[in-house]
């Protein structure tokens, strides 16, 4: 992966040759372009430089003493941190097949010795160019994925909340009459399967909320109705349900109870 967008006549470039004329000659003329080059006789401190200091190109021999071209690209290309490293091949070796070799192993591009100054510059220039597009590529799909991503959160809350207002009362939040009803069936599932189950259902009106309501304003109505919500919650048990199903009307669906006697104790609480 590309980690970071280096301008082009700024780039770091390792050269990697045996030979150390050539390494005088590419070393002049990329420098004289405003290339940072590093300069390198072996592919064991090639694979080192690499790694402990990611080049933006690499310029690459193949034949030579220790580890020759084709396995110093195959490990760079093992590696993760060097693996995006673009590497340009130079060298003598004219045979298709050593061609081939290259780009299988990971190389980008194959120059042959003796090699003109102008087609060297070039192909690295043009090599920079490209590992520059892929990178802002890259920082452009980091952001369509996080766009994508907080999009997909915003939609699932939305989501979440169009499913809770559809099935709660916008005044008070308690359950409105379609969840009411929901649950009380789910009850009576519950009671036909379970031997002595019992549950009570409670409708509770306010009396002269409409005389509240039409003298003192339908604020203070609201205001009523969103006070006496929150009183009714305090009285019931975490297993109840309250709900309004409109206006000044609510339910109370009481589950599980003992016997009736528990279900007039709560309604004495709530006429208290």
């Amino acid at each position: 992966m590309i980690t970071s967008s280096i301008p082009i006549l700024d780039a770091n470039i390792l050269i990697v040759d045996d030979k150390p004329s050539n390494l005088r000659i590419l070393s002049t003329i990329l420098t004289k372009q405003g290339y940072k080059v590093r300069a390198i006789v072996s592919g064991k401190m090639a694979l080192i430089a690499a790694q402990t200091m990611p080049p933006d190109l690499i310029l690459l021999d193949i034949k030579m003493p220790d580890i020759d071209g084709y396995e110093i690209c195959k490990q760079l290309k093992q590696n993760p941190d060097t693996s995006h490293i673009p590497v340009i091949f130079l060298s003598a070796l004219q045979d298709i097949a050593d061609k081939v070799k290259a780009f299988e192993v990971g190389g980008v591009d194959y120059i042959i010795k003796p090699f003109q100054f102008e087609e060297v510059l070039a192909r690295v220039s043009t090599h920079l160019e490209l590992q520059e597009v892929k990178f802002k590529l890259q920082q452009l799909n980091l952001e369509l994925e996080k766009t994508v991503k907080q999009r997909t959160i915003d939609l699932k809350s939305i989501e979440q909340q169009l499913i809770y207002e559809s099935s709660h009362d916008y005044l008070t939040k308690l359950p409105n009459r379609s969840l009411f009803l929901e649950r009380v069936e789910l009850a009576l599932k519950r009671a036909k399967k379970t031997k002595n189950y019992l549950f009570a259902v409670l409708l509770l009106d306010l009396d002269r909320f409409k005389v509240i309501n039409d003298s003192d304003g339908h604020q203070v109505g609201d205001d009523l109705l969103v006070a006496i919500s929150e009183k009714l919650q305090t009285l019931i048990r975490s297993t109840d349900t309250i709900a309004r199903l409109g206006g000044d009307e609510f339910a109370l669906l009481l589950e599980p109870i003992s016997d009736i006697s528990e279900t007039l104790k709560i309604t004495e609480r709530i006429r208290q």
